[in-house]
C-alpha cells in the first residue's frame, strides 16, 4: 500500500529526462520505533552515584536471601540510583541511515545536483539546465567512485574484518530481520515488544525439563573447598587472545 502523503517528485536518475517519484510502499511488518526517553549515561553524576552506593550496607541488604532475592535487591538499588543521578533525553528517529559507501563529498554532490534541478524547474531555460547537467554528471561519477572505493576496501579487508563484509552484504537485503506479530494462547495477537517476549517466554519454558531435586544454594553455609592454586601467566593470556576470532561473539 502506498501512503499518499509520501509521494514526492525529485531530480531524474542519471541522464534520464523523467522525474523520479519517491513514495513509501508498506509491504512488511512495522518494527516499533525506539523513541522516547533514554538515559544519557555520559552526562551522569557518577561521584554522587558512587557515594550513594558506598553508603549502603550491602551485608545487611543481601543477608538471609537466595540468589534471586539478592539480585532483585541489587537491581532495585541500581535502578533507583540510575533514576536519581543519570539524566534522560528524548530520542526520536527522524531519518534513514545513509548507505555505507556514502561519504561527505558524495553527499555534497547529491545535494548540489538536487539544488540545480530545483532551480531549473523554477526558471525553465537553457542556462540552469546546463548547470544541472554538469552537476548531474559530477554526482554520477562521485556515487560510482564512492561505491567502487568502498567495495574495494571491504573486499581487501574481508579476511581481517569479517563483520564489515557481512554488514555490507546485509545492507543489500531488501527485507529487514525481526519478529512479526505472534498469536497468544487465547487467540489474540501480540504486537508490542513486551507481549512478544511474554509469548516466547511461555513457549520456551513449556518445553523445558523441570527437575524437582534442585535446591537453592545456602549463601550462609561455609565450605572447605577452596581454589587456591590458580596459575595464570602472561604467555597463556596472550595465546588465548591470539586465538580469538574477531567475527565471533565468544
Amino acid at each position: 500500500m502506498i501512503a499518499k502523503d509520501s509521494i514526492q517528485t525529485d531530480s531524474p536518475v542519471g541522464k534520464s529526462d523523467h522525474c523520479m517519484i519517491n513514495f513509501d510502499f508498506c509491504c512488511y511488518f512495522n518494527n516499533e520505533k525506539t523513541s522516547g526517553d533514554r538515559f544519557s549515561y555520559f552526562r551522569g553524576n557518577y561521584e554522587l552515584f558512587n557515594e550513594s552506593l558506598n553508603n549502603i550496607n550491602w551485608d545487611v541488604l543481601l543477608s538471609n536471601k537466595n540468589v534471586e532475592e539478592m539480585w532483585k535487591s541489587f537491581s532495585s538499588v541500581m535502578s533507583e540510583n540510575i533514576d536519581r543521578f543519570i539524566p534522560k533525553k528524548k530520542t526520536i528517529r527522524k531519518f534513514i541511515s545513509p548507505p555505507l559507501w556514502m561519504d561527505r563529498a558524495t553527499k555534497s554532490a547529491i545535494v548540489k545536483k538536487r539544488k540545480s534541478w530545483k532551480k531549473y524547474k523554477y526558471l525553465r531555460n537553457n542556462l540552469p539546465y546546463a548547470k544541472y547537467v554538469k552537476d548531474r554528471n559530477e554526482c554520477t561519477n562521485a556515487v560510482r567512485n564512492a561505491k567502487l572505493s568502498f567495495e574495494q576496501k571491504v573486499a581487501l579487508e574481508s579476511k581481517i574484518n569479517v563483520k564489515s563484509f557481512w554488514n555490507y552484504v546485509n545492507s543489500k537485503l531488501k527485507t529487514g530481520s525481526g519478529i512479526g506479530t505472534l498469536e497468544k494462547p487465547d487467540g489474540t495477537l501480540a504486537s508490542s515488544t513486551a507481549d512478544k517476549v511474554e509469548v516466547l517466554n511461555q513457549f520456551f519454558t513449556s518445553v523445558f525439563t523441570h527437575r524437582g531435586d534442585l535446591k537453592d544454594y545456602d549463601t550462609n553455609s561455609e565450605s572447605n573447598n577452596f581454589l587456591d592454586d590458580i596459575n595464570i601467566c602472561q604467555e597463556d593470556v596472550l595465546t588465548k587472545l591470539n586465538k580469538l576470532k574477531t567475527d565471533k561473539s565468544a
